[in-house]
């Protein structure tokens, strides 16, 4: 995490105050070993976001072999989701719902 702590330290040092677009290739490669780290990282930036735009790119086969719970967390954690094929891009919406036991 230090490593991708210094990254973000470089380029908000080197954004002279002003809006940056990052795209995050990293986070995948992370996602691979753990998404709960990678969440972990997310989290932590979230902490202290930099003005602009983030991208988080992650391979939808990475994702997919991930926990459920991990993946809604995920999704929870962004502000929108988008999911590229060839090259549509598709908008994910998703919405809690809160269920009732009746036992």
């Amino acid at each position: 995490m230090s490593y991708c702590s210094r990254v973000m330290e470089n380029i908000e040092n080197n954004s002279n105050n002003k809006q940056v677009c990052c795209i995050d290739f990293l986070i995948n490669d992370i996602a691979k070993d753990s998404l709960q780290h990678a969440l972990t990282i997310e989290k932590a930036y979230d902490d202290s976001r930099i003005p602009g735009l983030m991208y988080c790119t992650y391979k939808t086969e990475t994702l997919l072999s991930a926990e459920i719970k991990n993946l809604v967390e995920l999704f929870e954690g962004h502000d929108q989701v988008f999911i590229l094929k060839y090259d549509d891009v598709y908008k994910l919406q998703y919405h809690k719902k809160n269920c009732i036991n009746f036992s």
